[in-house]
């Protein structure tokens, strides 16, 4: 929607420096288009990664089990990076 929202660290945590700068980029999509597909993408969210750890998998929350559908979890044994 070519909008800016520039940024600032505060104590090491990225915070809005100030409001929006609409039409900073050039627009590629209409507004209604966005909210379409953004709502789009919510209604198809199964679940959501709740716990980050350093073991971070980018397939969390993503891959099931073909056997009884429930979703598949990073595990390690030994300190040992799966």
């Amino acid at each position: 929607m070519g909008e800016y929202l520039p940024h600032i660290f505060i104590d090491g945590v990225r915070t809005p420096a100030d409001k929006p700068i609409k039409d900073h980029f050039p627009t590629v999509v209409s507004g209604d288009e966005f909210y379409l597909a953004n709502a789009a993408r919510e209604a198809r969210r199964v679940g959501k990664v709740t716990k980050t750890t350093e073991k971070f998998s980018v397939c969390a929350g993503i891959l099931h089990c073909f056997r009884c559908g429930e979703m598949m979890h990073l595990q390690g044994q030994r300190q040992r990076k799966c």
